[in-house]
């Protein structure tokens, strides 16, 4: 995927905040426009490596709960939140 940058202290209701070339706001869009249509949400799954302190975190059945539809206007285009709901998650080493 591309950069993300996550917010930890706001586990395990994590708000991800991407830049707009990110290859992963498709991805993001891509799962709200199919819980839209297919009125269900859906059960996501995720991991965060951080090398720097040779960790490893899994995130279990995850749900998409927002969504920023547009990104705020300026001279750059800003980033897009999304909010993700996590079940579990679980520390391990890399």
């Amino acid at each position: 995927m591309g950069q993300i940058s996550m917010k930890i202290s706001a586990l395990p209701g994590s708000v991800l905040s991407e830049n707009q070339h990110s290859p992963s706001v498709k991805v993001f869009e891509a799962v709200t426009q199919s819980q839209q249509t297919a009125r269900q949400l859906y059960s996501l799954g995720g991991e965060l490596r951080l090398n720097g302190v040779s960790r490893k975190y899994t995130f279990v059945n995850g749900i998409l709960r927002m969504a920023s539809q547009l990104p705020s206007g300026g001279r750059v285009l800003e980033a897009r939140n999304f909010g993700i709901r996590w079940e579990r998650i679980y520390p391990a080493g890399i």
